[in-house]
């Protein structure tokens, strides 16, 4: 895939950083395309909002990993040039966060589970309603102020994180999904939209 013209700009643009460069890269960019400037203020990196996206992300991307390797599968977190540079730009656009600094790659080696690779797509929203579940129920619980604040972000954060993933347009986790079960994608999609809702 070609993002800009020219083709030496292109191709150093379009470059794959593998593990653990790649997480290192794609949490920076992360962390810019959500706080942009604030990412100055050390305040920034204690705030509700940005915990959510801090765990929302790591663990979305992890979740794929490990189940991928569960299944008998070489995987690894892969961030790659244009979602990189389309994420930090985002962090200085007003009113628009792209977080796509990367996808994890997850390759047949051996034995591997007949469903593996779904399994592994699964994984990813399926945690981020996890989080959003468990942090409903705990604020149910009426915990004090704080904790609430932080508990709040974790549900809207982690709700628009599945839903988002969860849309039926390649190359997102719900594209796949649905191609391989209308019938759970269909289920994660409607949990998620009333968590965004909610």
């Amino acid at each position: 895939m070609e993002l800009l013209g020219g083709g030496g700009l292109s191709r150093r643009v379009n470059i794959e950083l593998e593990e653990p460069v790649s997480w290192i890269a794609g949490l920076a960019a992360v962390t810019f395309a959500w706080g942009g400037l604030s990412v100055l203020n050390p305040q920034f990196y204690i705030s509700p909002s940005f915990i959510a996206v801090l765990a929302g992300f790591v663990l979305h991307e992890a979740a794929h990993k490990i189940v991928a390797i569960r299944m008998g599968m070489k995987s690894e977190f892969v961030a790659y040039g244009p979602g990189l540079l389309v994420t930090f730009l985002s962090g200085i656009i007003p009113f628009i966060v792209v977080l796509a600094p990367g996808y994890v790659r997850s390759v047949y080696t051996g034995w591997t589970s007949p469903k593996g690779f779904f399994y592994s797509v699964v994984a990813g929203p399926s945690t981020n309603i996890l989080l959003a579940l468990a942090s409903l129920f705990l604020l149910q619980a009426s915990p004090p102020l704080e904790l609430a604040r932080y508990l709040s972000a974790m549900v809207e954060v982690n709700a628009w994180f599945a839903f988002f993933n969860l849309l039926p347009i390649s190359p997102l986790d719900g594209s796949k999904i649905l191609r391989a079960s209308p019938t759970v994608w269909a289920a994660m999609f409607i949990v998620s939209a009333v968590l965004v809702v909610s």
